[in-house]
């Protein structure tokens, strides 16, 4: 159950940063600033991610390996725009703050 957990927080970790990868770099072809939710960030990252995971399987099976591959590329960006992850996080967290504690409850169960 444990590891069944820890997978689903690596694909939203996953989801997550590849949406804000293509958020930037619409940001940088558009210089257009605008705002996007959590779950617009995660389906943009959906999205890129069945992308790449589709161009990958046509040379190779894709497997654990490819969920490798899109860790350290995520890693790597977290890595290299700290900053921007932290006010990401940041924002995240006061959004969730928001919501009404029963509704909390409920999303986390």
């Amino acid at each position: 159950m444990f590891a069944l957990l820890v997978a689903w927080l690596i694909i939203l970790f996953v989801f997550l940063v590849f949406g804000d990868m293509l958020i930037s770099v619409y940001y940088f072809f558009t210089r257009q600033y605008e705002k996007y939710t959590f779950l617009d960030t995660f389906l943009l990252g959906m999205c890129g991610v069945a992308m790449v995971v589709m161009l990958i399987s046509f040379w190779w099976p894709t497997g654990f390996h490819a969920l490798i591959f899109l860790l350290l590329v995520s890693v790597a960006y977290v890595l290299f725009r700290r900053k921007r992850i932290g006010d990401l996080l940041s924002q995240y967290a006061n959004g969730f703050r928001k919501i009404p504690l029963t509704y909390r409850v409920l999303i986390i169960m």
